[in-house]
């Protein structure tokens, strides 16, 4: 319904809100770390009713978790996985990546099935879950090389990096990298079967 898209957006935009407000050069980790504690603090207080700030999309998420079963923590995982991009942190294993994964992409399917609902309320949690897995992944392979140059991160496993010939920054010879690619596409079309 259009409702629970709006109220969708509402969840979506909540969470990282503030670090990406602001144009012109990005804000060191320091500064976007103590924006997400604020996030947090909002979060909580959305939860509690008192959403304390006059701010349109907190005045939306209040609104949605008014109207249905919204879980806070699946919100505050969200913010959770921005506080890891923040860290700029590289992942030695895929179980590693996983975690982010789940906090960054299975939390935002979780959020969903609050508003949207399931015919099967038992397995959907898990179903989303593996979703936001795959479509992370899928994500990550998109934007190898824009997050490497620009942003300076590599969410590939060091283990599959170096298990393919790459480096830690993941370069090397292009037959290697594809292979490597191929090898994690396989790991994500696993997950959307």
């Amino acid at each position: 319904t259009a409702a629970g898209r709006r109220d969708l957006c509402a969840l979506r935009r909540a969470p990282p809100r503030r670090p990406a407000r602001g144009g012109g050069a990005p804000a060191p980790p320091a500064v976007k770390l103590t924006e997400l504690e604020d996030v947090h603090a909002d979060i909580e207080a959305v939860a509690a009713g008192a959403p304390g700030r006059d701010d349109p999309v907190l005045v939306a998420l209040a609104d949605a978790m008014a109207r249905f079963p919204i879980p806070a923590g699946a919100l505050h995982e969200i913010v959770r996985g921005c506080e890891m991009d923040c860290a700029e942190r590289r992942y030695a294993t895929f179980e590693e990546l996983v975690v982010y994964c789940r906090l960054v992409a299975g939390s935002v399917g979780r959020l969903s099935l609050s508003i949207f609902g399931s015919t099967s309320p038992e397995t959907a949690p898990g179903l989303a879950d593996t979703l936001g897995l795959a479509l992370q992944i899928t994500n990550i392979l998109r934007d190898v090389v824009e997050d490497r140059d620009v942003m300076g991160r590599v969410y590939l496993p060091a283990e599959d990096l170096e298990r393919f010939g790459c480096g830690p920054d993941a370069s090397g010879p292009p037959e290697a990298l594809a292979a490597l690619v191929r090898f994690e596409a396989g790991r994500a079309k696993a997950r959307y079967e």
